[in-house]
């Protein structure tokens, strides 16, 4: 058994208002399991089927599309003030399998907003994946590149943002022993009227088998966040892991452990925080699934000076009904400290975001499917400013050919 752990990165937060245009799964080819994952937790909760519109030999055409006509209250605008709004969303997209080792996918999506206080937006969004699959070693490699506009929760508005990013990371069997994972990935992010960041990081997993229902890793990883003009930060991580599944119904999975950062700019320069990402899978019926999360991370923030020490937990379910519909519930709940530079207009600033979710989503004909939506999320900070209670709800129609 190999059950993944999640990685414990220290990449930008960028918690969203808005949910964002849907992200199509992307593996290379080579990569591709053999055959669908049959599991119990898996195989009733998969997405809708889809499709491939053009195929000629090892090169494969798959469109996709988005829209959605939403309603929301409570949405911040750019002086501080909240609005209402009707927003209609279409985001249509390509994805395509550039021989066995090659995949990329491309999305562009506009926002439109009936409120004269907001700002209409087009966001792209760019990913391309490369494998190599061998007996000794697999090697993956990940470009991909945003240019969106979004209600941040750390701005509390409408924030421009580009982003960059790309990975490599490889993995090796050891017998039947030992399992190695590595990674490397840099992302440069730069957002609007605040600082651009260049992080860096790595890390390094060795993951055993210690019965048939329980795994065990080892992990540690080094990281570095280049700030233009600010002094920059480093840390270092020290993790754990292990996966439980005592049954084909009960999934767990928890990575934790320690990080030390070098804050070169706050008064205490060197700070340790606690990791965590666990997750509770555990399906009681056939057609339902229920999961519980709790995580907690450190982030560099986007203001100078500055990181975000967050810590959260979350319940969901999923429940298929008749055979054609899925419900989706979840609840999750954010709380955020900013651990601040000298002088820094973060200093002391904490947050604390309860968020609700549902959705009902039925299949139409082959490779369509209608969803109807709903979501609150209130952030209860010690700022005014970035206080806020919005609702959404509405119709989400998408493709996948």
């Amino acid at each position: 058994m190999a059950i993944a752990a999640l990685l414990l990165t220290a990449s930008v937060n960028a918690q969203q208002l808005m949910p964002p245009a849907p992200e199509q799964p992307l593996v290379a080819p080579v990569m591709r399991p053999a055959a669908p994952d049959t599991s119990p937790l898996a195989a009733n909760f998969q997405d809708f089927p889809t499709g491939e519109l053009v195929t000629a030999g090892e090169f494969k055409l798959r469109p996709h599309l988005s829209t959605s006509y939403l309603h929301a209250d409570g949405l911040p605008t750019q002086s501080g003030t909240r609005v209402a709004s009707n927003i209609f969303t279409f985001a249509p997209g390509l994805a395509a399998d550039l021989g066995s080792h090659w995949s990329a996918d491309y999305t562009a999506s506009w926002m439109n907003y009936s409120s004269d206080q907001l700002e209409k937006s087009t966001s792209q969004f760019a990913r391309l994946v490369g494998a190599n699959k061998s007996p000794e070693l697999d090697l993956q490699l990940t470009e991909s590149y945003s240019k969106t506009t979004n209600f941040l929760l750390e701005t509390a508005k409408q924030t421009k943002q580009t982003s960059w990013a790309n990975g490599l990371s490889a993995d090796h069997n050891f017998g039947n022993v030992m399992h190695y994972h590595g990674t490397v990935s840099m992302t440069a992010t730069d957002t609007q009227n605040l600082t651009s960041t260049r992080d860096w990081e790595t890390q390094h997993w060795f993951r055993g088998a210690i019965s048939p229902k329980v795994d065990a890793g080892l992990g540690l990883g080094f990281g570095y966040n280049d700030i233009p003009a600010q002094p920059n930060t480093y840390f270092l991580s020290y993790l754990g892991s292990i996966g439980w599944r005592p049954t084909d119904k009960i999934q767990l999975s928890l990575d934790g452990g320690w990080q030390n950062w070098h804050l070169l700019s706050t008064v205490e320069k060197n700070q340790w925080y606690p990791v965590l990402d666990a997750t509770l899978a555990w399906l009681p019926f056939d057609q339902t699934k229920i999961s519980i999360t709790e995580s907690r991370t450190v982030t560099t923030s986007f203001s100078a000076d500055s990181v975000t020490d967050s810590n959260s937990w979350g319940v969901s379910l999923g429940q298929r009904l008749l055979g054609k519909l899925l419900l989706n519930l979840a609840y999750n709940q954010i709380s955020t400290k900013y651990v601040a530079g000298v002088g820094s207009t973060l200093a002391g600033r904490s947050d604390d975001v309860k968020m609700f979710r549902s959705s009902l989503a039925v299949q139409l004909y082959k490779y369509w499917s209608l969803a109807a939506t709903y979501q609150s999320s209130k952030n209860s900070s010690n700022d005014a400013f970035y206080r806020y209670n919005a609702t959404q709800y509405g119709l989400e129609l998408s493709a996948s050919f």
